[in-house]
């Protein structure tokens, strides 16, 4: 990904923000902060450019070591991200603990909206829960006109999902880039 970012940097692109996933075994590998460092100034990335994803699930085994791991990913000027909100069992007295920007609502949740009302109720409340903490949510799978027209009602602030966009080679946002298409 940071290789992406430096190839689009060297093509005069403007990058976007670049996620990386990261696997519970990658958060707590001891060499994860100093190696990222290394990579992100390689790369000559700008603060605030990379986000790392974690799923919820991750953060859930050792809180504590979850805590000081976050902290120091923001001190490099990583943007955090919670994925598929909703898919675990969280504690939301840890959530707030965590120095966290967004929250991405897991797709099982979005699926059946807006038909399912247990499930359109869990995702209002998380985008309510999540704007008091500050913190912006990103709705993954999003497939129907329905489903984001009811999340935008609900005030969801960002989207994923076929409807929106396939996933695509990097030549082939590469291109997007260039273009500067963006809805």
């Amino acid at each position: 990904a940071l290789r992406q970012y430096a190839d689009w940097q060297r093509l005069r692109i403007a990058p976007p923000v670049i996620s990386m996933n990261l696997t519970r075994g990658q958060f707590v590998d001891p060499g994860l902060v100093g190696g990222l460092a290394q990579k992100m100034h390689d790369a000559q990335m700008p603060s605030g450019h990379v986000e790392i994803e974690l799923a919820e699930s991750t953060l859930m085994g050792d809180p504590e070591q979850s805590v000081d791991r976050l902290h120091k990913l923001r001190a490099l000027g990583c943007r955090i991200s919670i994925d598929d909100f909703g898919a675990a069992n969280s504690s939301l007295s840890q959530l707030r603990r965590y120095p966290v920007d967004s929250l991405k609502i897991d797709p099982s949740l979005v699926r059946d909206l807006p038909v399912r009302r247990d499930d359109a109720a869990i995702v209002r409340a998380v985008i309510s829960m999540a704007r008091n903490l500050d913190i912006s949510v990103v709705a993954e799978g999003v497939e129907t006109s329905a489903q984001k027209d009811f999340l935008l009602e609900s005030g969801c602030d960002e989207m994923q999902g076929h409807l929106l966009g396939k996933a695509m080679a990097a030549h082939e946002f590469s291109a997007l880039l260039r273009e500067q298409k963006f809805s």
